[in-house]
């Protein structure tokens, strides 16, 4: 029997031998073709092959029709390996590249319970800094000095760093100024230096008030505002209204104005990343432009702060059809 094992991340330690082979060069194609016609003449003899090239897989897939005890055929999967090696799923925002890091750096769990794999994950590849979900009291300024004292990051965590910050800021907003700032900028603001500290305090104890301070320095990011819909000639129009959260607190919709009228919502608490939807009743209009400009502003709340945001949308005005037209004199009679 010849089995196929289709292994593109070299996920598998192989120990080649006679009956044992690896191909990863178009240069081995025309070889094994031989070879493995020689095994399918044979028939009794076993001969495994290990593909780590993509093309060379899809040139053996006419090898598929033959039957299973003849020819078998094995695809290693990326996201089942790692859950098989560590015993939970990959959390979000991992991509390709970070899985077969993590799958050739990392020994397997076993057997042990990983309650929260981002922590894990960051704690064995970056720094035991990023291992707790929940920052203790002292954990901002620690942070802060040991983003201050590494040279470099690697670049193929900072999503997954990310998302530990934005984690953080959940239970302390003062980490929100790590997504306002550099992070070395940040972490200067948040630990000041040695020699400016006075009457006898550690740099510990002046750190969180000195953030403390600067808290209104943190920016409120805009909630997106979408307008969705169209616009008829001489017609009361309806469009749909979306306000995105993109901050990292919550925040709620103290007023919310579209076309100078003031509209009445029945949700109006977004949490972080949250969106509320509602809809908007914009008077007739007369105009010759292919679109409307619809302009709303919006007044918010969040972490103490008030902010008011205002823009504009192009409405696409629909022109009148026949049908319309017959529908309109219909509502007459």
């Amino acid at each position: 029997m010849i089995t196929i094992v289709c292994d593109f991340y070299q996920l598998h330690k192989v120990e080649i031998s006679r009956d044992v082979v690896v191909v990863n060069s178009i240069q081995d194609y025309i070889p094994l073709r031989q070879q493995l016609r020689r095994i399918l003449d044979e028939e009794t003899r076993n001969y495994t092959v290990y593909v780590q090239h993509r093309v060379i897989a899809r040139w053996l897939t006419d090898l598929t029709s033959y039957e299973p005890h003849i020819v078998r055929w094995k695809d290693i999967n990326l996201h089942v390996h790692f859950e098989q090696q560590f015993g939970f799923s990959p959390p979000k925002g991992i991509n390709e590249a970070v899985l077969q890091d993590l799958l050739h750096t990392l020994p397997p769990a076993d057997g042990d319970t990983i309650a929260d794999p981002v922590g894990w994950i960051l704690s064995q590849r970056v720094d035991p800094i990023w291992k707790n979900e929940k920052p203790g009291p002292e954990h901002l300024v620690d942070f802060a000095a040991w983003i201050l004292s590494v040279q470099t990051m690697p670049a193929l965590y900072r999503p997954l760093m990310r998302t530990r910050l934005s984690e953080w800021a959940q239970y302390n907003h003062q980490y929100q100024i790590f997504f306002e700032h550099s992070w070395r900028d940040a972490a200067a603001t948040v630990l000041p230096r040695r020699e400016q500290t006075c009457d006898g305090a550690t740099p510990e104890k002046v750190a969180v008030p000195s953030i403390g301070s600067q808290s209104a320095k943190i920016n409120f990011i805009d909630p997106i505002v979408k307008l969705t819909g169209f616009l008829q000639l001489h017609r009361v129009g309806t469009l749909s209204i979306t306000i995105e959260n993109t901050n990292i607190f919550p925040i709620s919709v103290v007023q919310l104005e579209v076309a100078d009228s003031v509209i009445e919502m029945s949700q109006r608490t977004m949490k972080s990343h949250a969106a509320i939807k509602t809809e908007v009743t914009v008077p007739a209009m007369n105009s010759q432009e292919a679109t409307y400009p619809v302009r709303w502003r919006l007044t918010c709340e969040g972490q103490r702060q008030r902010k008011e945001f205002t823009g504009q949308t192009a409405i696409p005005i629909r022109r009148l059809h026949v049908s319309d037209v017959d529908e309109m004199f219909e509502d007459e009679l």
